[in-house]
């Protein structure tokens, strides 16, 4: 079992590595993160706004997809892969993602 504080200060880092625009940092942190703990969304979710800084919209679309199968509750997961379809031309999909975030939240369908 994987001491909880130390892989909570190990995902806080992450995002402060993230924050910082530190993205080779962020990435070994969550493999760490992900080393500790097995598969978990919002690691996935963090490593696809990492990809997607780093223009690789392959690796983004991957693990915004792992975040959606993981957590299938959570809007967020759902509008990051929508966005990514979305600059992909993958028009069906982006809008399924939507309708799917949509669903979870419908305050979004203000936006």
């Amino acid at each position: 079992m994987p001491d909880l504080s130390s892989l909570r200060s190990t995902i806080e880092s992450a995002y402060d590595s993230f924050e910082a625009c530190e993205y080779d940092r962020t990435i070994e942190l969550c493999q760490q993160a992900l080393k500790a703990q097995g598969d978990q969304a919002p690691i996935f979710y963090l490593l696809g706004l990492t990809a997607l800084r780093m223009s690789d919209l392959d690796r983004a679309e991957f693990y915004f997809q792992r975040s959606t199968e993981l957590e299938s509750s959570n809007p967020l997961y759902f509008s990051a892969l929508a966005e990514i379809y979305g600059a992909k031309g993958k028009t069906a999909a982006a809008i399924a993602c939507w309708q799917s975030a949509i669903d979870l939240n419908p305050e979004l369908a203000e936006a």
